[in-house]
């Protein structure tokens, strides 16, 4: 079910299929209850042994040395994205806003309200800003936005069609800031 974005659309189509099945109000209840469930053990139990995938610091470091600004848009809930940013990379917690998680909207709906959000918060062009995702949803989300993004896989998403990305790539390990952006942004 890891393709299909989202906790709480995961935990429903999982109960769905339960036989006999939940009447409507009993499954909205169980899956409110799972995702906040998951939520507090990926806080309190999880997020300390997560690493940073490689390269990640690097060029997070780089690009506050340059005060470029910075900004998450994920499926996971916000409490989460902080919960992991004060673990691995606390002295960034200031140089992320807006971070936009699922309590903001849905981050892979077809017209792409959060990437748009984003973009209107960080007063940016679409040209000068780049997106880094790890699917192919995040990628089509990123895209619908008119926004050029650079892939980064991993295991669970390698092989999904990532056509239209700026980049393809396993890892950020071989980057640097410099690389990134003469490889996916419009040269001036």
């Amino acid at each position: 079910m890891l393709p299909i974005p989202g906790s709480a659309q995961r935990m429903r189509l999982a109960l769905e299929r339960l036989t006999p099945p939940l009447a409507q109000s009993e499954l909205d209840a169980a899956v409110t209850e799972l995702v906040e469930l998951k939520k507090r053990l990926y806080v309190d139990k999880y997020v300390a042994r997560l690493p940073l995938r490689p390269g990640v610091r690097r060029l997070i470091e780089q690009a506050i040395a340059r005060d470029l600004r910075l900004a998450i848009v994920s499926t996971s809930r916000e409490e989460q994205i902080q919960a992991l940013l004060r673990c691995r990379l606390l002295e960034a917690v200031p140089h992320f806003t807006p971070i936009l998680g699922a309590s903001a909207g849905q981050k892979t709906a077809p017209d792409s309200p959060l990437y748009k959000r984003c973009l209107a918060e960080l007063g940016t062009a679409a040209d000068e800003t780049l997106v880094i995702e790890d699917s192919e949803v995040g990628l089509r989300a990123a895209q619908a936005a008119g926004l050029p993004c650079a892939v980064i896989y991993n295991d669970y998403t390698f092989g999904q069609n990532f056509s239209g990305a700026v980049l393809v790539a396993h890892s950020l390990e071989y980057f640097d800031l410099d690389r990134l952006t003469a490889l996916c942004l419009p040269s001036e």
